[in-house]
C-alpha cells in the first residue's frame, strides 16, 4: 500500500453555481406548449416534477429492465459491473494513512451504476452524445439501497459489450417469454 497524504479540509471548496430551472422564462414556454397548466403556479409544477421523479426512481429501483422516459428520451436502469478501477475508501485511509481501496465482498467485487442510455430510442435524437444524466441525492441512495439489498437480479453489464445490444436483446427475450405464457394458456392437448 502507497502513502495517502489527507485532505486539507481548511481549504476553500469549488462549489458550482446554482441556477433555478424552473424560472420565468421556462413557465412562459411551458404555458403556451401546454395551455392547461396556465393557471399553476412555480410551486405546483415543481411538486409535479419532484412526484414524477420519485416515480421513476422507484420504479427503476424496483424492476430490472429499469424504465423508457417519456418521448423517447432515453433508457434508465440499474445495471451491475466489475470493479475495474480502485476506489478508494477515504474513511479507512485517513484514519491508517495507506491508500485503502474498497473490495466490495458483500457484492462479490461488483459495483451497482445507474445507466442512462439513448442509443436505441426509436427516433435519433441530435447531439445525443452530449446528453448527460445526473441523479438526485435520494435517487443515489435508494439505487445504493437497491442494489446491496439484491444486487443479483440487476443486469451485469459488460464493458466490452454496447449499451443499446441489452436493450435489444432483453426486449427480445422478454417478447419470447410473454408469447410462451400466452401459448402456455391457450394451449389444449385434446384440441388438435
Amino acid at each position: 500500500m502507497r502513502k495517502f497524504s489527507d485532505i486539507d479540509r481548511t481549504k476553500p471548496r469549488f462549489r458550482p453555481d446554482r441556477h433555478e430551472p424552473i424560472n420565468d422564462k421556462f413557465m412562459k414556454e411551458l404555458n403556451e406548449k401546454v395551455p392547461a397548466t396556465k393557471e399553476m403556479v412555480k410551486k405546483d409544477i415543481s411538486k409535479l416534477i419532484k412526484d414524477f421523479n420519485d416515480y421513476v426512481r422507484t420504479y427503476v429501483c424496483e424492476n430490472r429492465e429499469g424504465v423508457e422516459l417519456p418521448q423517447g428520451i432515453g433508457y434508465l436502469f440499474l445495471g451491475v459491473c466489475k470493479n475495474s478501477a480502485n476506489t478508494i475508501n477515504m474513511p479507512m485511509s485517513t484514519k491508517y494513512k495507506q491508500k485503502i481501496s474498497f473490495k466490495n465482498w458483500n457484492s462479490d467485487g461488483r459495483l451497482g451504476k445507474i445507466f442512462y442510455s439513448n442509443s436505441s430510442v426509436k427516433y435519433k435524437i441530435v447531439d445525443n452524445n452530449l446528453w448527460i444524466f445526473r441523479p438526485a441525492r435520494e435517487f443515489k441512495k435508494d439505487s445504493s439501497r437497491a442494489f446491496s439489498e439484491n444486487w443479483k437480479i440487476f443486469i451485469e453489464i459488460d464493458p466490452k459489450i454496447k449499451l443499446s445490444t441489452y436493450f435489444r436483446d432483453h426486449s427480445y427475450q422478454r417478447e419470447v417469454e410473454k408469447r410462451k405464457k400466452e401459448y402456455a394458456e391457450k394451449y389444449n392437448e385434446f384440441n388438435i
